[in-house]
């Protein structure tokens, strides 16, 4: 059959399109793999709100998609160009090349192992792309078999769109954070001097008459900079920008963004010098929704202004694509592609039960771990519960928790928070690394002067696994002694640097879903380190009550 032009194609709706070429049953089973890749990402996107706008992604992409099918080119067509027939190697339906093919099955091979080790690390970046970059790859294979690298530069991006909701690396990640709350809160002082309202920077903290205004992760940007990456590149894609100013929408895109939270960090400053710190929680949530709504209508309007000068000469948006679409009797029926997605289907649910069976065994015969719990001491002098914020609760989603302040005998002033996250909860160990205190102390406003690693110090026939850290203060220089406890664990090694083999080690011990616990004391008043860490060691035994059932 003839191919049809632009002009003559009928779009049919991609359900039936599917149903009418038998692919609708393997691309069903072949969706397994994306749903168990979209469930260890979510992890991340609930416990994580710098990544919530993850929960987006994978329908923006499957829209994208849709949007994308009705004009798909026919297979072959780029071979074309080249010179060669439609039904030369690079067309669908032929026999793919040796060497791609047994890429793709190793591929297929070490997705085993892979979901084994993913299955307790979904917060190991390495994993994590990993993992997302293998389905993509597989993705991409399908698409090739089904109508050549036409169909994979024209689907491609589609597939690999899942890729901007993958967690960063930790150091990118922070160093990134933190650079942007300190130049905010600067560029924030000094507007606000301007405006006649006296401010000081104390860190990442803003200083006015009525209090100090913190700018957490929310208002620094590093929300906004990694959401605004993916709706730029969603604008693009959908409006075909030429990739060099798909690259500059991003910078701009950008600064869009930056701007508008600096905006925000002086409003909420200006409100809470009018009405006092209780009018930065009134308006915190508003203000947020309203740049979110802004930067994307500032970005929805400029790809509109500049989609007929940025756009390519394949653009759907401005004019039907130049070349010709897939017709009912197109490569895409060929069997092999069936069978590939029925094969990587079935071969994923193998794979999942492999890793259930696998685990499944340790939960039973796990050995009961000492269980502990702090006692605040509630009868020392200027004793007071320290109040925990809605949004730092939604942010750490403890199971259980005590906090409190005190004044030592000697006028050392302690601050002590224990939290607790239950066992069978897979996101337990996510939510207690995310409560460390290189990212409260910072929040805070505080500079880290020394992390002088892990000490353990007994306490009623325990061991507990302290990290010590320094960081600046006002008055005094602050001494942070954090413990991260697992149940189970065979040794503590609490919050040290997770290495390669602690986290292969984890999986060989079939160590799944552990319950987790922090305990952190904050000190002042103290000569050095090692007078606060004397303090804490003699002080702990009568703050730690042990049991062997939960608190």
């Amino acid at each position: 059959m003839a191919s049809r032009t632009p002009s003559e194609a009928q779009p049919q709706s991609l359900v039936r399109s599917l149903w009418s070429r038998g692919l609708l049953l393997p691309l069903s089973v072949f969706a397994i793999l994306w749903l168990d890749l979209i469930r260890q990402l979510s992890y991340t996107w609930g416990t994580n709100e710098q990544y919530g706008y993850g929960w987006f992604v994978p329908l923006l992409a499957l829209g994208l998609f849709a949007k994308k099918w009705p004009n798909r080119p026919q297979a072959g067509l780029l071979a074309a160009d080249r010179g060669q027939p439609p039904g030369g190697e690079s067309s669908a339906g032929s026999s793919p090349p040796f060497l791609f093919s047994a890429f793709c099955i190793l591929l297929c091979l070490f997705l085993l192992p892979l979901r084994v080790v993913i299955e307790i690390n979904q917060d190991w970046p390495l994993t994590t792309w990993a993992y997302t970059g293998v389905v993509v790859t597989l993705t991409l294979y399908a698409l090739w078999l089904a109508g050549g690298w036409a169909w994979v530069q024209h689907f491609g991006f589609s597939a690999g769109f899942i890729l901007l909701a993958v967690a960063w690396p930790y150091r990118i990640e922070h160093s990134l954070t933190h650079s942007l709350m300190l130049l905010v809160s600067t560029i924030a002082v000094e507007a606000l001097n301007l405006l006649g309202i006296p401010a000081l920077r104390h860190g990442n903290l803003i200083e006015i008459a009525s209090g100090v205004v913190g700018v957490d992760e929310a208002c620094s940007g590093i929300r906004s900079f990694q959401s605004t990456i993916m709706v730029t590149l969603l604008l693009g894609e959908l409006y075909l920008f030429r990739w060099c100013w798909r690259l500059f929408f991003v910078v701009l895109g950008l600064g869009i963004a930056f701007i508008l939270n600096v905006g925000r960090t002086l409003f909420l400053s200006w409100r809470a010098s009018s009405e006092g710190l209780g009018g930065v929680d009134r308006w915190h949530d508003t203000a947020g929704f309203t740049i979110v709504l802004v930067c994307l209508a500032c970005l929805s309007l400029l790809a509109l202004v500049f989609q007929r000068k940025w756009s390519g000469p394949e653009s759907s948006v401005v004019g039907s694509p130049p070349f010709p679409v897939s017709s009912p009797s197109s490569a895409v029926n060929s069997p092999l592609i069936r069978r590939y997605l029925l094969a990587v289907g079935c071969w994923t649910i193998l794979i999942l039960l492999g890793t259930e069976f696998w685990y499944r065994p340790a939960a039973g015969n796990r050995s009961e771990s000492a269980r502990w719990w702090l006692d605040c001491p509630t009868n020392a002098p200027n004793f007071q519960p320290i109040p925990v914020s809605p949004f730092a609760q939604k942010l750490l989603k403890y199971d259980q928790g005590i906090t409190g302040a005190w004044e030592e005998p000697e006028g050392a002033r302690w601050s002590a928070l224990c939290f607790r996250w239950r066992e069978g909860n897979p996101t337990s160990r996510m939510s207690a690394l995310s409560h460390r205190p290189e990212y409260c102390m910072t929040g805070s406003g505080h500079q880290m002067n020394a992390d002088l690693g892990i000490k353990e110090l007994p306490a009623n026939g325990l061991s507990l696994p302290f990290r010590e850290y320094v960081f600046d203060a006002p008055q005094s220089p602050l001494y942070v002694f954090f413990c991260l406890w697992e149940d189970g664990a065979e040794r503590q090694a609490g919050f040290a640097p997770t290495k390669y083999q602690n986290r292969f080690r984890s999986v060989l011990n079939r160590r799944r879903g552990l319950g987790q616990q922090t305990l952190e004391f904050i000190c002042s008043g103290y000569t050095g380190i090692d007078q606060a860490r004397a303090a804490v060691t003699a002080r702990l035994p009568g703050l730690i009550r042990t049991g062997t059932s939960d608190h």
